[in-house]
């Protein structure tokens, strides 16, 4: 049985640095700003009503309450939001080939022409870079998906006493989670469905909601308890959670977020930066990389790689 060590919850990769590090802006020296002394006396601001409060507090009371005020606000406007535009602001809003998705239609075909170029990104659900990292590469599907063939591997160790047959680092919910998104792209392997899933789930990825889940899968015609809960109740969500993890074990990948494109590490985004990117870490480089992989006949009717194509020509590659 191999196990991960134990490392701070925020931490997305073994031995790694924490992911929010304190940053200091300086120091500003208290200056000495003489007052004119004067034998009138002014009352105390402070009314019997807030004479139990410190001075400091019922001093700034105003800005504090309005400060509280906004803060509900922003808690009940996001949950409003979120009803009103469900999924699409984290979404590719299709399969990447141009085919958007409407109620009640089937998964758009996949394109014929070519071999897709895959595109593997090992991470871990609960970690704030694999959410960051799957948000850059919605945008890259949306420019390339119709010649990407894009699976999410999940890191963890193998443990043959645990649910699904895996530990992960930020605990048996991380496990769950997982076991989850594999479920739900067995049962749709359309990254119109699956992908758009898991954007959707990312927008909360700590919580563990069961009614967030059910109402992601909705999101994208999908029913979550008929094609995803009887899975994590099975065998299968095991068998597919320690296949998954072998593939990182195998390809000794430990960080999450890593990118590989055709089984070559791309970039890695771990602590909230980019490193090890030889090419760049931005949507366009990573759509550029895609489109200089692809062999397909048709890689010039890709508009995204037609602009590749113009740009080596004038530059003369």
């Amino acid at each position: 049985m191999t196990l991960l060590p134990t490392h701070s919850r925020d931490s997305c990769r073994e031995g790694g640095k924490p992911l929010v590090t304190s940053t200091h802006y300086g120091s500003t020296a208290s200056a000495t700003i003489p007052v004119a002394t004067t034998t009138r006396e002014h009352p105390s601001p402070r009314t019997s009503k807030t004479s139990f409060l410190p001075p400091t507090v019922a001093d700034h009371l105003p800005i504090l309450a309005i400060g509280f005020v906004c803060t509900l606000l922003l808690l009940y406007i996001t949950p409003l939001w979120d009803m009103a535009f469900p999924f699409r602001a984290w979404s590719f809003g299709g399969d990447g080939a141009g085919h958007r998705i409407t109620v009640g239609a089937p998964p758009a075909p996949p394109p014929s022409s070519g071999d897709k170029v895959s595109v593997d990104l090992f991470v871990m659900s609960k970690c704030p870079d694999a959410v960051y990292c799957e948000g850059v590469f919605a945008n890259v599907l949306a420019r390339v998906g119709e010649i990407t063939d894009l699976k999410t591997h999940y890191i963890a160790a193998l443990n043959e006493t645990a649910q699904y047959g895996t530990q992960c680092k930020h605990g048996p919910d991380e496990c769950r989670a997982n076991a989850q998104q594999l479920c739900f792209r067995d049962a749709h392997p359309s990254p119109a469905r699956w992908f758009n899933f898991v954007l959707c789930t990312n927008r909360d990825f700590r919580s563990g909601d069961a009614a967030r889940d059910v109402a992601c899968a909705k999101s994208v015609h999908v029913d979550y308890d008929v094609d995803v809960t009887p899975c994590l109740a099975s065998a299968r969500a095991r068998e597919l959670a320690v296949t998954d993890a072998r593939v990182g074990i195998s390809r000794g990948i430990q960080t999450s977020c890593t990118v590989q494109i055709k089984q070559e590490t791309r970039c890695v985004r771990d602590g909230g930066a980019w490193s090890r990117c030889e090419g760049g870490s931005s949507v366009e480089a990573f759509t550029r990389s895609i489109c200089e992989a692809y062999k397909g006949a048709n890689r010039s009717k890709v508009a995204a790689c037609a602009d590749v194509i113009a740009d080596d020509a004038s530059t003369g590659i």
